[in-house]
């Protein structure tokens, strides 16, 4: 019962420094700092994904002289399955293109909602 004891008071104290506002030397908190490192890897995870999807639609232009109509068309000759044509946060990719046929890649961001200001778009 006392290792319980002191697991739980220790789980207490890294919360309760977590969340008092313990500041390292930049002025930011354990907790903005964790927020940033996970910012970063979703970023570098979006842009890996873009670079794996783009190539795919490359491959498929070649082929058909045409972008495709929607993503999930590259699956399975192109991409392994459908879990390549998520984003970080787990919705699909989209496929668009602007009035001069420009194609872009969207998701919805950070937030999940379509057309906010987190959206990604990268033009392929």
């Amino acid at each position: 019962m006392r290792g319980f004891l002191l697991v739980i008071l220790i789980a207490a104290v890294i919360v309760i420094i977590m969340n008092t506002g313990v500041c390292n030397k930049d002025g930011s908190t354990p907790a903005d700092q964790m927020e940033h490192a996970m910012i970063q890897t979703n970023s570098a995870d979006i842009e890996a994904s873009i670079r794996t999807i783009a190539g795919a639609i490359d491959l498929y232009f070649s082929d058909y002289g045409e972008y495709p109509g929607v993503l999930d068309i590259l699956i399975p000759q192109y991409l392994k399955s459908e879990e390549d044509l998520l984003d970080p946060w787990r919705n699909k990719f989209k496929i668009e293109r602007d009035d001069e046929m420009n194609v872009f890649l969207t998701s919805p961001g950070r937030d999940l909602i379509w057309e906010s200001e987190d959206d990604i778009k990268r033009r392929i």
